[in-house]
């Protein structure tokens, strides 16, 4: 999702990787808040404001060392006054082209840019390039004009010289007076890039049909509609159409079964998705979005193996598992917590497995901590909700969820492996001895 996002600048790309995931409910809100803010353009569909407001962050580039250099008294050369020169120019583009789109530029002083401006652009010409004038001083006027009258090559060399050392200081002044200025620029490369980040945020949630979710203290996590981006992007390129599920869960834990292949795995990477692009002020990929501010997020998915330890699946999975069940243990901590696993203990024997599975939902359930589980086992733990693939219907799998007061599990996994295929020798040997168990277990 952040590989494509329409970003203008590549030090956007970089920036927003270096950002960390919000830590609290009011910063959530704060980049959702401008989003919103810049959305307006969108809206207004005014196709030329973008272009250009693209074009000035396409310039951009990150120049917070030049900017530090010149605050910690150091002389910069040309190519760094000219960078700085940009960045206040850009500044001022951008400025301008918010206003005429009716949208308020916060963050960009431009009386402030315009003061800085003057002192790299003392003509006041708005040239997108630097050079050390004439009029910053009376001496390096003298000198240049001696310069162009001059004929002996020793004389010259000497005005050179002179011209050279004059152009030094006048650096050195235009340094010391943009020095007050750097705590501004600071501000405004960051509010810029910003900009840049929160367009392209509304952009992609036009593109991608997403949802700025609803961000609560509290309750319940529901969503509408849900989807996977890059599932249904894969669907469409062969003709074929995702089926998007509405699922709700909070302090009571949902465990959701279904057939092999139906979609429970892609059920919990959406989720878990949903909440990193919430905590990233993302769309998130649903036609509505409410999900609760929690501050730490446990997601154990995949047969993942702990290469450097040498754990075996299980025990890495289990691992990672106790890893919530400790964090849980904190009564300030559990419920601001969210816990998704896929099909944990699946890789043991089912008695085993199936009473790891119910003590996990047993202790989530009583430290009300959310919780969502994927499992193949018929869990009978109280104090949790059941969720189900529909399954087959009318000979094509329908991946919609429902609510179910059914422990057990679907057996769909011989007609899965039929509608793959698979030898229907295999198929038919399976149903004999499976039909041969559950005569047994009757008798």
């Amino acid at each position: 999702m952040l590989e494509e996002l329409p970003l203008s600048c590549s030090f956007s790309y970089t920036y927003l990787l270096n950002t960390e995931l919000a830590s609290d409910a009011g910063t959530v809100r704060d980049r959702y808040s401008l989003v919103r803010h810049y959305f307006r353009i969108l809206e207004r569909s005014n196709s030329n404001a973008l272009i250009n407001l693209r074009h000035r962050f396409f310039t951009l580039k990150d120049i917070g060392r030049t900017i530090d250099r010149i605050d910690s008294d150091d002389t910069v050369d040309d190519i760094e006054l000219y960078e700085v020169k940009h960045l206040i120019l850009t500044g001022i583009h951008i400025h301008d082209i918010l206003v005429e789109c009716r949208i308020s530029p916060d963050g960009i002083d431009k009386e402030k840019l315009h003061e800085a401006l003057h002192i790299l652009d003392p003509q006041d010409e708005m040239v997108d390039a630097f050079y050390v004038y004439d009029s910053y001083s009376a001496e390096l006027t003298r000198i240049r004009e001696a310069i162009s009258k001059q004929s002996s090559v020793e004389s010259l060399e000497l005005l050179k010289q002179e011209e050279l050392i004059e152009q030094i200081k006048i650096r050195e002044e235009i340094c010391s007076r943009l020095r007050p200025f750097c705590s501004h620029l600071r501000s405004l490369l960051i509010t810029l890039i910003e900009c840049d980040i929160a367009i392209a945020k509304g952009e992609q949630i036009t593109s991608l049909g997403l949802v700025i979710p609803e961000v609560t203290r509290g309750g319940m996590c529901e969503f509408t509609s849900l989807f996977h981006p890059l599932v249904r992007s894969s669907l469409e390129a062969i003709g074929k159409e995702f089926t998007p599920v509405d699922i709700s869960f909070s302090d009571r834990p949902v465990v959701l079964t279904g057939a092999n292949m139906g979609g429970k795995t892609v059920v919990l990477k959406m989720v878990a998705l949903s909440y990193y692009l919430m905590l990233m002020g993302m769309g998130v990929p649903a036609a509505k979005a409410v999900i609760p501010f929690r501050s730490s997020l446990f997601f154990v998915c995949g047969d993942s193996q702990d290469i450097e330890s040498g754990l075996s699946s299980f025990a890495a999975e289990m691992k990672s598992i106790d890893m919530a069940i400790k964090a849980s243990e904190d009564e300030s901590r559990c419920t601001d917590m969210v816990v998704l696993v896929d099909e944990p203990a699946r890789s043991t024997n089912p008695l085993e497995g199936t009473a790891l599975v119910e003590a996990l939902v047993s202790i989530f359930s009583a430290r009300h901590v959310n919780t969502l589980i994927t499992t193949h086992y018929n869990i009978k733990a109280e104090g949790c909700d059941l969720y189900r693939v529909r399954g087959f219907e009318n000979g094509k799998m329908n991946y919609r969820l429902f609510r179910t007061d059914l422990s057990e599990a679907p057996r769909e996994a011989l007609r899965v492996a039929a509608m793959m295929g698979i030898s229907p020798y295999w198929i038919q040997m399976a149903e004999e001895q499976l039909k041969s168990a559950e005569g047994l277990k009757n008798n």
